[in-house]
């Protein structure tokens, strides 16, 4: 009688075994595919940051040059009304010629 009572025992922990090794696998697997995930997201960021780096190196480039042209065709103090003014930063932009 003890024999049986063993052997349906030991079936029922068999069970819960399998399905504890199961359900650990399952658990396995979804950490790998959101490890895959981050992976992913990761390198898109990666690339995207530095198309964006990219861009605002060349934005910044265009925006010193064009400081620089500002101030190399500022116009004098004693020049009239002939400059455009720019809300920008206040420099008068003076016609061709007129910069002194």
């Amino acid at each position: 009688i003890d024999v049986a009572r063993l052997s349906d025992r030991l079936a029922g922990l068999k069970g819960r075994h399998d399905s504890a090794v199961s359900g650990t696998q399952e658990a396995k697997m979804q950490a790998y595919a959101l490890e895959q995930r981050r992976i992913a997201q990761t390198s898109l960021y990666t690339r995207q940051r530095k198309r964006d780096f990219v861009r605002l190196t060349a934005s910044k480039t265009d925006e010193e040059i064009a400081l620089g042209l500002l101030n190399v065709t500022k116009c004098s103090e004693d020049v009239s009304l002939m400059g455009l003014t720019s809300s920008l930063n206040r420099t008068r932009l003076c016609r061709s010629g007129a910069a002194g």
